[in-house]
């Protein structure tokens, strides 16, 4: 008798759980509460709204990240159940398409979880990353540069998905170094680690300039990665002034068939810097040349220009 009575009590106390499990799980949350797909623009600024985990809400909840993909890109309001921009780099089409955060939602009946998925449309990364020069590269025509600011050009770098740096990196596009020497009515070509990846596009240009009203400048790119053949691209830099000058070519240019590097011409010439250091070569031609073997290669030293591509088209 007694064993039949702890019986009962057993499965009494189980079937209470059960119970409660069952009333928890229903508690009406889970059909108030469904997943749901958000769709917006790449490039959101950090801060931005960008949809509830449910428009119309009756009663009070508390909201809460449970996991996300890739992680740090959402934040919720834990009151009012708003998502917003957490980690604006993190809404880039080219690298995260789609992204997606589980929310955990509570209040004094229960709980459940709820699956936001966030579909970013593309955009032409360009016209929204060039702020003072995006009338300009609007109204100009495919293969055209443009001249840009030193702050589009870096928004340029650090947000275009995929980018390489050729010619020179930062470091020594910056360099002092022991010997500068102004060059005039010059073909260059830096000859080191920095070059243009195979299938990548070129799509900007900066380099210092020593004189002023400067125009008739070719950016070039080497014919072959073994031999000092450069070729130029179409159109030349447009008319600009001394010192760091910026561009970007609208459309970019063809894909490198191979590994490729980045050279120049320009009539009232450019800055070379020599510095001990310095694990690259400059190659050297008079006037605008195609085969830079006019003189033995510069050694330790850099022509101050750079180039950014991508292997990613970004722009239409």
């Amino acid at each position: 008798m007694k064993k039949i009575r702890t019986r009962f009590t057993m499965s009494l106390i189980f079937l209470l759980i059960f119970l409660m499990s069952c009333s928890k799980e229903s508690n009406g949350l889970k059909d108030a509460f469904t997943d749901r797909t958000i769709t917006i623009d790449e490039h959101l600024g950090q801060g931005t709204v960008i949809g509830k985990v449910k428009e119309s809400l009756e009663g009070n909840y508390v909201f809460s990240i449970a996991e996300q993909n890739p992680n740090g890109a959402i934040e919720v309001n834990a009151a009012t159940g708003e998502l917003y921009v957490a980690d604006e780099e993190l809404f880039d089409f080219e690298v995260y398409p789609e992204l997606t955060t589980t929310i955990h939602v509570a209040n004094t009946e229960g709980s459940t979880s709820v699956t936001i998925t966030v579909q970013l449309e593309d955009i032409d990364d360009m016209v929204f990353f060039l702020e003072a020069s995006r009338q300009a590269y609007l109204e100009a025509a495919d293969g055209d540069w443009i001249l840009i600011t030193e702050q589009e050009y870096n928004q340029l770098a650090n947000r275009i998905a995929g980018v390489v740096k050729s010619g020179t990196d930062d470091t020594q596009y910056v360099l002092e170094g022991t010997t500068r020497y102004e060059l005039f009515e010059a073909t260059c070509g830096n000859y080191n680690s920095h070059t243009i990846p195979e299938n990548h596009r070129l799509f900007a240009f900066k380099y210092f300039a020593t004189e002023e009203d400067v125009e008739g400048v070719n950016v070039k790119i080497s014919l072959a990665d073994v031999a000092p053949a450069y070729v130029s691209l179409p159109t030349v830099l447009p008319l600009h002034g001394s010192g760091n000058q910026f561009f970007v070519l609208k459309g970019g240019s063809d894909p490198a068939i191979r590994e490729l590097r980045l050279g120049m011409y320009a009539a009232k010439g450019g800055l070379l810097v020599t510095d001990a250091q310095l694990d690259s070569q400059v190659l050297l031609a008079r006037g605008n040349k195609e085969v830079l073997d006019e003189f033995p290669p510069q050694e330790n030293a850099v022509v101050r220009y750079q180039g950014l591509s991508t292997e990613i088209i970004q722009w239409d």
